[in-house]
């Protein structure tokens, strides 16, 4: 988080600064790998405050991404290659160690962001995070001129920027310009995948090189920023759809809050009317061009994070811990980020190393403006189940904060922070939300917001904003993300939460008593608990309320306030009582359709309760006896006449009286039904027939369908329909049914639907629509039938289905098959030529080849082709085919096919190919001819030869010379440029200047003509345009001026017709302006079209800092207090209207008292708060009586704290379990008043004593236990109540009494062991072991077990006692084969086998150093077998060369033969054994030996793919030889000396072998590669040279180079730069410099330029090291 400098205070600071270009830029980590730094390449084009010695300025920060390792730094500038804008740096004092090579001085961003002015060249505007320039040359510039007091000094063109101040605003108005009309959502998230769909017109078909800007959230919106190409999802015309970024183009900042504007490909800008609301932000890595999410893991092994406060000087500031511990608490509660408080560190640096420190700057290490900063570092894993996803997690987060030592007044306490003040819980917040993984957001106010402001306090996190953003964070963070993710992150949770349950219930009936108890999740802190009923306080601070006094809809709660964890304060659920009276039960029925029916109607009876309660009882009853079931509803359709039914309900409703009840009777009278039949029993009709259907059995009739009231219908269905009929006789219904069945009459069709055939051909007819066919003419009875007739016939079928037929016909027309031919009956052609074959004999026809469906074809074949002709009439088809033999055409050609002369030049063209020849233009037989074109010319000339004919065409080109200039005149404003384009002509002269391209940018300071001279392949001519210049001035009044703090000023400028005022963007020529700091306004003015700017000073006075000491106290009631305030000259006091400065108060209650304190007409205020204490202090119960062994509670309130006494406990309850009468007095305290009161707790003791105190026995025996201090016992187990008992268990066991004296109870409880029967052992050890050289001395070790407490020892030597009685026995005298054994004499208890022998040791005693008397061969080099002889070669342990370990043979105890070791150098030769070392009396010599290396290593720029190179030192004489290499071996060690070098020829894979004599094998050094035309490369480290042949490989793994400095060649395979043509180690300038020289001087052989070594130097070679140049890249070595 930032505070604001002011460009006067940044420029003043600053030791350069400089307009400029980054070129390039790399991270990499130091040495120490505990911080990656960037490097950056900065090209310098203005200087304005400082020296340089050249054009490129390199600038350090710290962080950036190293492959998977990420570093990123809070608010530090990340530079972008390509950005442009002004640097104010400082030269960097301290260089890191780095394997990155640059050169001059290193400069650091010591402001951090605020360090630099980005430019967007698109808006022509320039920003820094709280400060915009809306015009760079005349807003920037001369906002700095003002305060460094010179000019700046133009070193290189910037030409990006040249051209960006001559482009319009408007962009590209040649094109489309896009609108943007709409866009959803309106609110979304950055960072988090949420897609924002952008509808308008004219954002063309494809995206080409357009995109989306945000506002830049690290400026609060000042500037944009580019979503990254992967963050594009659709892009048509009219609609983009597109992830909005919290990593923006090249790792920028975050989308904020703000417009949105898209850029086509023209270019040309919509902005939005709208805006879009940016809620949150969540950082994204940058890695394969698209934003990851980073996930946070299991980093201390308890599922989170642990924060360590650096001890000396963090730590030691306990309020700071305080707040930070509040800060981090307010996130945990929220979000359950998984972060605690660890022990206090040594460590003070903020570096990765494994420690989370938290801890302050101590001076000004933090940029300037920086109040904290959360560096967070990232490690990133390819998943391997999808390896596009890669897996990013945080392993560490620290946190430094400046520790205001250059003035800073910080505010650790919970009181907001005043206006002179920065609130550091606030800061920290903020800081902690990074850790987060949240970006910055535009809100001002907001914790997320990029910056604060003095006074500002914002501790608390907003539901919808920083809680959602954390949740998401939290939600990836606590899942398993693929097989390479750690451990995930567990939520900590410290949220409490209460819930309360009502006994026995929440319905009862009134005057029950009920017992509310909170059930409390309380995972830190303490509670208190408010019991509210119906929002009014009750009951105690207790976990339980109990109330008898109840009303209908009293509701209850329990307010849970705790202290510590998250502070909360929560609300349990509500309970809502319901409370019954007393109520009668009573239940009616009612019958529908009523109790008049005809017989077999069903009748339904419903009852209808009151106070049935939830679930009443039914009891049905029918003539008096139970039917139905327990339901509200009873139904009977066999009801007779006269019959009965009444319903006894029973209610479970509360508080119930008369419940069963009895419903009233209901009577039934129950009509007869009539019996309706219809006649016929069954009718079956054909589709169209009709039938009489008759009904009987009633007196009337109403039928359906059809409406009719008769007893008889006829009827005609047209499919099978069932008919009812309704018969009526009195007042009762019946009804009949009859189903009449429509049989369908088959419909008959015939297929195909037509039928034509050629004469002789036969057609199949199929019939379909019936079950059976009868087929005429031909009496066939299947349905389909094949005929064949010799003319056109009709063919009838009849179907039946069932008892209906149907026909069908179909016509079958034959027609006649054509006779097909073709003409001419001969056909010849030259190649080239065409004939026209026709067809004839059919109505139409298809040729092979070609396709066509012509009579008459015309055919071009390339060589003699028979031609075919299928010739139709109708359907019916017939061929014929045709021979078209082809005969050869000439091949003419003219010499030169075309050529270039000027206008009234003559050239000569030659035709060839022919025997004869005829030219157009000019009419010309001969084969060569002269001509003179005026313009350009096409000359076609026809060549013969046999009978065939071609012709050729050559083009004579005339040139001109349309020289022309654009615009021949112009007009610019002073200080402006303008670019004039000439045309016509190839090469130009520009006078004055004496530029040679085709446009040209001047800057004239007076009106200026210009005149360029246009060549054209030598012919020249010029033209001119003149450029005019106009002048505009511009002041502001007052130039200068003071304000308060709070108020404005109105500013007027004048001398120009418009204005453009920065900061503010008004465009009138007055304003009014109330800046909060002293603020330097600049106004653009222009008149036609010229604009110059001018800069007023508006000084901002502070308003003045009011405090008042004490800023809280408190008091007890009655006292009083003095509050004294300061910071102004004159004061007013509320409440009391006072006006000195210090006022004495008296309060009654806790009052806030506010005073407004006035100094140089300005005014501020200050409140101080003084809180009145009460101390209404009482304890429960006030006396009490226990038994001995028993406890109790005494329970305090009315303070805040409390002392008890005896006992010291501060808490308000505490349970005491005195020996005897005690009387305790608890003193109750509230802000210093204090109270006591007094509870005497007497104690009645009964003690049991059993005897004797300790009781054990052996399996078998027993032992008597006695009981006294009781009046009456009882002993379990056993249940004897006498106070003496015997017992003997098998088994170790608890014995307990029980006594009873004065109504307390005691009791007494005895163990009776019962020891196992143990067995006694004994075992001995020597030390050093059993086998010695003679005279060692040597220590007999015995271990028992069971052995008692004084166990006894003899020990014996050859059956012979000696030594000690003790558990070990030394002794120097020890001879070969000498046994030694102890026997052991226990005393433990229950041992079976008192006496024991130990195991018998035998020694092996040898006979002492070994000796070496000669040795054979003396002297070989390292792998050399040598033959030692000498004495006691016995247990031989190491032979050794001058002090190296060799492998070694024990022949036998007279003979070894060893192996010289690598590594070995000339020396003596040892033997040891386990009697020591012998050496030999002589030294062996070794030889010098000979390393050779089989060497792997590819060249960038010879490399073909596949792992295979060109052939370039020799393609023809040596086709298997790529190139000479020169390699040497370095020392390991600095100054890592070249100490052997081979230059030898590597084959097309790369592959060497190189020959080092003198090397020493066993050694280590440095592999180095040297090629003509590639960077030098180190290996990776040190090689072991440990035999004569060893093998390094540099292709597979950049790695395996220093640095990892070696290019990725695609396919896993890896090779030296190519490009240092002048073996400097760089690749820079001069390189590509040689490489254009020799590409412009068409070298070629086997030269340095020739980086692909293809013999030839050209754009290819040039291409590469062009590209290696922009790369900053040098030689890496140790």
């Amino acid at each position: 988080m930032q505070l604001p400098i002011s460009l006067a205070d940044r420029v003043n600071q600053s030791e350069l600064i400089i307009e400029g270009e980054i070129i390039s830029s790399q991270s990499k980590w130091n040495v120490e790998r505990n911080m990656i730094f960037t490097v950056s390449q900065i090209r310098v084009f203005k200087l304005f405050k400082g020296s340089l010695s050249g054009s490129v300025v390199t600038l350090l920060t710290e962080g950036g991404q190293d492959g998977l390792d990420l570093i990123e730094v809070g608010n530090e500038f990340m530079p972008v290659v390509g950005e442009q804008g002004v640097f104010m740096l400082k030269m960097n004092s301290k260089i890191p160690n780095l394997a990155i090579r640059f050169q001059g001085p290193l400069y650091t961003c010591f402001m951090a962001h605020q360090s630099t002015v980005m430019y967007n060249l698109f808006d022509k505007t320039a920003n820094s995070p709280f400060q915009q320039f809306n015009s760079i040359p005349y807003g920037l510039y001369p906002a700095i001129h003002q305060i460094t007091g010179q000019y700046h000094t133009e070193l290189i063109t910037n030409t990006r920027l040249n051209q960006a101040l001559q482009q319009t605003q408007s962009g590209n108005q040649v094109n489309a310009v896009p609108t943007i009309t709409s866009f959803t959502p309106t609110t979304i998230t950055a960072g988090t995948r949420s897609l924002l769909t952008i509808n308008g017109t004219n954002f063309g078909a494809s995206r080409g090189a357009g995109f989306v800007e945000f506002r830049n959230a690290n400026d609060g919106g000042a500037s944009w920023v580019q979503a990254k190409a992967s963050d594009y999802r659709t892009w048509t015309n009219t609609q983009i759809t597109v992830w909005v970024p919290s990593s923006s183009l090249s790792n920028g900042p975050s989308a904020g809050t703000g417009q949105i504007r898209v850029t086509n490909n023209d270019p040309n800008i919509a902005t939005s009317t709208g805006t879009l609301t940016v809620t949150y932000s969540v950082i994204n890595v940058e890695f394969d061009g698209k934003g990851q999410y980073t996930e946070h893991q299991n980093d201390n092994t308890t599922g989170g994070y642990t924060f360590q406060c650096e001890a000396a000087t963090f730590a030691a500031n306990a309020p700071a811990v305080a707040a930070f511990t509040r800060a981090m608490n307010t996130w945990t509660c929220s979000t359950n980020m998984n972060w605690i408080l660890g022990a206090n560190t040594a460590v003070d640096t903020a570096l990765a190393d494994g420690i989370n420190i938290v801890r302050f700057d101590k001076g000004p290490s933090l940029p300037a403006g920086v109040l904290g900063r959360a560096t967070s570092r990232f490690s990133g894993c390819i998943n391997a189940a999808a390896p596009s996803d890669t897996v990013w997690t945080v392993t560490e987060v620290d946190v430094v904060y400046d520790d205001g030592a250059a003035g800073l007044s910080w505010n650790f306490s919970t009181a907001n922070a005043t206006f002179s003040q920065i609130d550091f819980e606030t800061v920290t917040v903020h800081e902690l939300g990074h850790a987060h993984q949240l970006q910055h957001i535009i809100n001002s106010g907001a914790i997320m917001h990029y910056s604060i402001s003095n006074g500002q306090t914002s501790r608390v996190l907003s539901p919808t904003i920083d809680v959602p953003a954390g949740n998401f964070v939290m939600t990836w963070s606590t899942a398993a993300h693929g097989a390479c993710k750690p451990s995930p992150m567990t939520s900590l949770s410290l949220a409490a939460s209460v819930s309360i349950a009502a006994s026995p219930g929440t319905s009862v009936c009134s005057n029950t008593s009920v017992t509310f108890t909170a059930t409390p999740v309380l995972p830190a802190g303490t509670a208190t608990y408010t019991w509210k009923k119906n929002g009014v306080t009750v009951g105690t601070n207790s976990t339980t309320y109990t109330n008898a006094s109840w009303v209908n809809g009293d509701q209850v709660q329990v307010v849970m306030s705790v202290s510590g964890g998250c502070n909360q304060t929560v609300n349990s659920n509500t309970l809502t009582m319901t409370v019954s009276t007393a109520v009668t039960a009573s239940v009616s029925i009612a019958a529908s359709p009523g109790t008049t029916v005809c017989n077999g109607t069903n009748v339904t009876f419903t009852a209808t309760p009151t106070n049935g309660g939830t679930t009443p009882a039914y009891q049905w009853k029918l003539n008096g006896s139970n039917v139905g079931t327990n339901s509200p509803t009873y139904s009977n359709a066999a009801l007779a006449n006269g019959n009965t039914i009444s319903c006894v309900m029973t209610s479970n409703a509360n508080c119930v009286t008369g419940s069963p009840a009895t419903s009233n009777t209901l009577t039934m009278t129950v009509n007869t039904t009539p019996s309706v039949s219809i006649s016929p029993a069954t009718v079956t009709i054909c589709s169209g027939q009709s039938t009489t259907l008759t009904a009987s059995g009633a007196s009337t009739y109403a039928w359906s369908p059809g409406g009719a009231t008769t007893a008889a219908i006829t009827v005609t269905p047209g499919a099978t329909t069932t008919y009812t009929v309704i018969g009526t006789t009195g007042s009762c219904t019946a009804s009949a049914t009859r189903l009449v069945t429509v049989n369908t009459t088959p419909s008959v069709s015939i297929s195909p639907a037509s039928a034509t055939i050629c004469s002789g051909q036969s057609t199949t007819l199929t019939a379909s629509g019936a079950t059976s066919y009868s087929w005429a003419p031909g009496g066939a009875i299947t349905a389909a039938v094949t005929v064949n007739p010799g003319a056109t016939t009709t063919y009838t079928v009849i179907g039946t289905t069932g008892s209906c037929t149907a026909s069908a016909t179909r016509l079958v027309t034959v027609n006649t098959t054509p006779t097909v031919s073709i003409s001419p009956a001969t056909a010849t052609i030259c190649s080239g030529q065409s004939t026209t074959l026709t067809a004839s004999g059919a109505t139409s026809y298809s040729w092979t080849p070609g396709g066509a469906i012509t009579a008459a074809v015309t055919v071009s074949p390339g060589a003699t082709t028979t031609y075919t002709v299928i010739g139709t009439t109708g359907s019916c088809t017939a061929s014929a085919t045709r021979l078209v033999t082809v005969n050869t055409t000439p091949t003419i050609t003219i010499s030169p096919a075309s050529t270039t002369i000027c206008n009234g030049s003559s050239t000569t063209l030659t035709a060839s190919g022919g025997t004869t020849y005829s030219w157009t233009p000019g009419g010309a037989t001969t084969a060569a001819i002269t001509v003179s074109p005026t313009t350009t010319t096409a000359y076609t000339v026809v060549g013969t030869s046999g009978s065939c004919s071609a012709n050729a065409i050559a083009t004579v080109t005339v040139t001109q010379v349309p020289i022309a200039v654009s615009p021949t005149s112009t007009t610019i404003c002073s200080g402006q440029n303008t670019t004039l384009t000439a045309s016509g002509a190839t090469t130009y002269s520009w006078s004055p200047g004496g530029a040679t391209t085709a446009a040209v940018t001047v800057a004239p300071t007076s009106t200026t003509t210009y005149t360029v001279t246009g060549t054209v392949s030598g012919c020249t001519k010029t033209a001119t345009s003149t450029v005019n210049v106009t002048t505009v001035s511009v002041s502001i009044s007052p130039a200068s001026t003071t304000i308060c703090a709070g108020q404005s000023t109105t500013l007027t400028a004048s001398g120009a017709t418009t204005y453009a005022w920065t900061p503010g963007g008004a465009t009138t020529a007055a304003i009014t302006v109330s800046p909060t700091t002293t603020t330097a306004y600049t106004v653009v003015g222009t008149t036609a079209g010229c604009s110059v700017n001018a800069i007023a000073t508006v000084t901002v006075t502070s308003l003045p800092t009011i405090t008042i000491s004490p800023a809280s106290t408190t008091i007890c009631n009655g006292s009083s207090t003095t509050l004294t305030a300061s910071g102004g000259t004159s004061y007013s006091w509320t409440p009391g209207g006072a006006t000195t400065a210090a006022i004495t108060v008296s309060p009654t209650a806790t009052t806030a008292y506010t005073v407004v304190g006035t100094s140089a007409g300005c005014s501020a205020n200050a409140i101080a708060t003084v809180t009145v204490t009460q101390v209404p202090i009482a304890v429960s119960p006030t006396s009490t009586t226990i038994c001995s062994g028993q406890n109790t509670t005494l329970t305090a309130s009315g303070a805040t704290t409390y002392s008890w006494s005896p006992g010291g406990a501060t808490t308000a309850a505490i349970t005491v379990a005195p020996t005897s009468a005690t009387t305790y007095t608890v003193t109750g305290t509230v802000s210093g008043c204090t109270k006591t009161a007094t509870v005497t707790v007497n104690v009645t003791t009964v003690n049991i004593v059993i005897s004797p105190p300790t009781a054990s026995i052996c399996p078998g025996g027993n032992i008597t236990l006695t009981a006294s201090g009781g009046t009456t016992y009882v002993w379990a187990p056993g249940g004897a109540t006498t106070a003496a008992v015997t017992v003997s268990p098998t088994s170790t066991t608890t014995y307990t009494v029980t006594s009873a004296s004065g109504g307390c109870p005691g009791s007494a409880t005895r163990v009776v062991t019962v020891n196992p029967s143990v067995t006694a052992s004994i075992n001995i050890a020597p030390t050093p072991g059993n086998s010695i050289c003679s005279g060692a001395s040597v220590l007999f070790t015995a271990t028992i077990s069971n052995g008692g407490a004084s166990p006894v020892y003899q020990w014996t030597r050859n059956g012979t006692t000696v030594g000690p009685n003790a558990n070990a026995y030394p002794t120097s005298t020890l001879s070969n084969g000498d046994i030694i054994s102890c026997t052991l004499t226990s005393n433990a208890a229950c041992v079976t086998n008192p006496t024991v022998v130990s195991n018998p040791v035998t020694m092996t005693v040898s006979g002492g150093l070994p000796t070496i008397s000669s040795f054979t061969p003396t002297s070989g080099t390292s792998g050399t077998t040598v033959t030692i002889n000498g004495t006691n070669f016995v247990g031989v342990s190491a032979v050794k060369f001058n002090g190296t370990n060799a492998s070694f043979t024990v022949v036998n105890a007279t003979q070894i033969t060893a192996t010289v070791p690598a590594g070995a150098t000339t020396g003596l030769i040892s033997v040891t054994n386990n009697c020591g070392t012998g050496n030999s009396a002589t030294n062996f010599t070794v030889g010098a030996a000979t390393a050779n290396l089989s060497l792997q290593v590819l060249l960038q720029g010879m490399y073909i793919g596949s792992g295979q190179m060109i052939a370039a030192i020799n393609p023809s004489g040596n086709p298997n030889a790529c190139d000479t290499i020169t390699v040497s071996l370095a020392a390991a060690t600095s100054p890592y000396a070249i100490l052997y070098s081979n230059k030898d020829t590597i084959n097309l894979s790369g592959l060497g072998v190189f020959t080092f004599p003198g090397a020493v094998i066993g050694s280590s050094y440095y592999i180095v590669v040297r090629h003509r035309n590639s960077l030098e490369t180190w290996s990776a480290a040190p090689v072991s040279f440990s035999s004569s042949n060893i093998s390094y490989n540099f292709q597979n793994s950049a790695a395996q180079a220093y640095g990892s400095n070696q290019a990725s060649l695609g396919g896993g395979k890896f090779g030296l730069h190519s490009g240092d043509t002048n073996q400097d180690d760089l690749i820079e300038a001069s390189d590509y410099s040689a490489v254009e020289n020799a590409v412009q001087s068409f070298l070629f052989g086997y030269v340095a330029t020739d980086l692909n070594g293809d013999q030839l130097v050209e754009a290819s070679d040039y291409s590469l090291v062009e590209n290696n140049s922009l790369l900053f890249l040098f030689t890496a070595a140790p």
